[in-house]
């Protein structure tokens, strides 16, 4: 059991690497092409899109009221 988690931590690691590499010459050749406030808003777009797809097969979790309060007075008012 030991062998298959150690197999697919490198699996996921060596995956994520090659991600990392082929980002630079795929954005490159991407802004030849298009602008780069398509290009934004299309990795912004399509993020948003796999995260609302993959949170229908995860469970949901309650947050409480006081919770949420404060993650909204966290997020709307001025750090400084």
């Amino acid at each position: 059991m030991e062998i298959d988690k150690n197999l697919k931590g490198h699996a996921l690691a060596f995956t994520a690497n090659v991600m990392w590499g082929l980002m630079s010459p795929i954005g490159k050749s991407a802004l030849a092409e298009f602008s780069a406030l398509s290009v934004t808003t299309f990795r912004m777009v399509g993020a948003a899109a796999a995260f609302w797809i993959l949170s229908a097969f995860c469970k949901q979790e309650q947050v409480g009221h006081r919770d949420m309060a404060v993650s909204y007075t966290h997020l709307t008012l001025p750090t400084t």
